[in-house]
């Protein structure tokens, strides 16, 4: 679902969060990859099934939970971050402009 637009994006994603040539992670690597995740997102929301996975991926690494835990949470923050930064002047006034959720099952619970 991808395309030529925005798959640099996620493949430079998955580069970054690969592991270093002496098998550590690094932090500015995590971060760095979810700004690409957060960037193929808001531009391409389709792109969100790639970041979801990336995310799953680095939880399942073989290092102790802490690191994980870590590893997504910085990857996580840093795509969202990005995300709202990026697709958020958009999306908002959008959403006002039709007056309806962009979730049509949230509208119910809150009006």
């Amino acid at each position: 679902m991808g395309d030529n637009t925005t798959a640099p994006l996620v493949l430079g994603a998955v580069a970054l969060v690969l592991p270093a040539e002496d098998g550590r992670w690094r932090t500015r690597n995590t971060v760095l990859t979810g700004v690409l995740l957060g960037m193929a997102v808001a531009f391409k929301l389709t792109n969100a099934i790639y970041a979801v996975a990336l995310g799953l991926a680095v939880l399942a690494v073989p290092r102790p939970w802490s690191q994980r835990l870590r590893s997504g949470l910085c990857l996580a923050l840093a795509a969202l971050t990005v995300f709202a930064v990026l697709a958020g002047p958009h999306t908002v006034p959008a959403v006002e402009h039709v007056r309806q959720s962009a979730v049509p099952a949230v509208q119910r619970v809150v009006p």
